[in-house]
């Protein structure tokens, strides 16, 4: 499956999924992955599914999420939190994988 990098320029997009969504790829365990591709200045926001263990994995750039730093091969791992703020401090790309916890 192809996407066209429109579709997280400055959002969050959901590319991956065990529940059925029309236009994802389908996964056979509990999962969603995600892409977004922020220009300096950009935010979005995350709610994890309670129990959720979101992992951030930065691709380029700089980003800070509730406040915590992470460049370029970085990765963020995050537990008990209710919302994620996720902004790029210096254009950024990463991926979101929500996993059970």
């Amino acid at each position: 499956k192809s996407f066209n990098p429109k579709l997280w320029k400055n959002k969050l997009a959901l590319l991956a999924s065990d529940k059925p969504e029309q236009g994802v790829v389908s996964l056979n365990t509990k999962a969603c992955v995600y892409r977004s591709a922020l220009e300096t200045g950009g935010t979005v926001s995350y709610r994890p599914e309670a129990k959720s263990c979101p992992f951030l994995y930065v691709m380029t750039g700089t980003i800070a999420v509730n406040g915590v730093f992470a460049e370029k091969n970085d990765q963020i791992r995050v537990n008990e939190e209710r919302t994620l703020a996720i902004d790029a401090i210096k254009d950024a790309e990463f991926l979101l994988i929500d996993v059970p916890s």
